[in-house]
């Protein structure tokens, strides 16, 4: 790490390292912007206006008082009008058979939040649901709301049914991670932070350290390397400095 000061004293062992770290990342809005075109569907990315977003404060939702979960809320437009992308990202080591459930959850109270802001419109903003998962194993529950409730044909009209866009790295192949270096090193760090991380360093660090060294740059590598020595229980500060 010479390019980089050295951080304070226990700073690695920071509160919370998957969410702290995945805020630090994503509030740029320019690394928002790069991450929902990295991996969204490309037929919803033909479908925004991702020219112009709003990175916005989720503390209001309510949805970040667990060391388990983070999310990211993204305003941008469809079509002309108002919409949101609303990500919420799972940091258990497991599939939770109830995400889908918090999601709903977090997507009412952002619609309550801008009914209270926007009380004479006639319509609420598209929420664009994604569940973010990095844990160990494959996600294999249910993603269709519809799932929690016993199937009766005669009442599927009574049901909710909704399902958002399921972004699991543990399914993504490494080599078809898209976006600029930085996200798909920020990619393949989460993948990897419960197991193994030690062997993919060198590969990760090698596609973010050569980038001309700025102050943006300089941050995210803080970020990088903090969160890597956070949660790598098989690297010290001396593997990334060989690394």
């Amino acid at each position: 790490m010479k390019e980089i000061d050295k951080l304070d004293e226990g700073s690695y062992a920071v509160y919370k390292p998957h969410d702290r770290f995945f805020r630090e990342v994503f509030s740029q809005e320019d690394n928002a912007r790069d991450l929902l075109l990295a991996t969204l569907p490309q037929d919803i990315v033909d479908l925004l206006d991702l020219r112009n977003i709003v990175v916005e404060n989720t503390s209001m939702i309510d949805s970040v008082g667990s060391e388990q979960l983070s999310d990211l809320l993204i305003r941008t437009k469809l079509g002309g009008t108002p919409a949101i992308v609303y990500i919420l990202v799972e940091h258990k080591s497991y599939a939770d058979r109830w995400s889908v459930f918090q999601l709903l959850k977090y997507m009412v109270r952002i619609w309550e939040r801008e009914r209270t802001r926007h009380g004479t419109a006639g319509t609420l903003p598209t929420i664009i649901p994604v569940l973010f998962y990095h844990g160990t194993r494959k996600w294999r529950m249910p993603l269709d709301f519809s799932s929690y409730f016993q199937p009766e044909e005669e009442l599927s009209s009574h049901i909710p049914a909704f399902r958002p866009v399921m972004i699991d790295l543990q399914a993504m192949e490494d080599r078809d991670f898209r976006g600029s270096a930085m996200i798909q090193a920020v990619l393949k760090t989460l993948k990897y932070s419960r197991r193994n991380l030690g062997a993919y360093l060198v590969e990760i660090l090698r596609s973010v350290v050569a980038v001309p060294m700025d102050e943006k740059h300089r941050a995210f590598l803080v970020s990088l390397f903090g969160y890597i020595l956070a949660v790598g229980t098989d690297i010290d500060e001396q593997d990334v400095d060989r690394a």
